[in-house]
């Protein structure tokens, strides 16, 4: 079970690397945090669901992060 876990982040990894070398270049930091967290997977089996989670938080926080249109860099107030 572990080991699909960590295939199944690598294929979002390299998903999400292959929608940043086509559509933006700042989504490949989302491809690098699937990448860490399959190994981060591969790492800690007793700890895989909550690896696997954490990692899809953080990748889907730090694309959403990365993406937002440039003239949203200030908190609105």
């Amino acid at each position: 079970m572990t080991t699909l876990l960590a295939q199944e982040l690598l294929i979002n990894g390299l998903a999400a690397a292959v929608l940043a070398l086509s559509i933006d270049r700042r989504l490949l930091w989302g491809a690098l945090t699937f990448a860490a967290g399959s190994f981060a997977v591969l790492a800690m089996p007793a700890f895989a669901f909550e690896a696997f989670g954490a990692v899809n938080f953080f990748a889907m926080g730090l694309i959403a992060l990365v993406w937002r249109a440039p003239g949203n860099d200030h908190a609105r107030s």
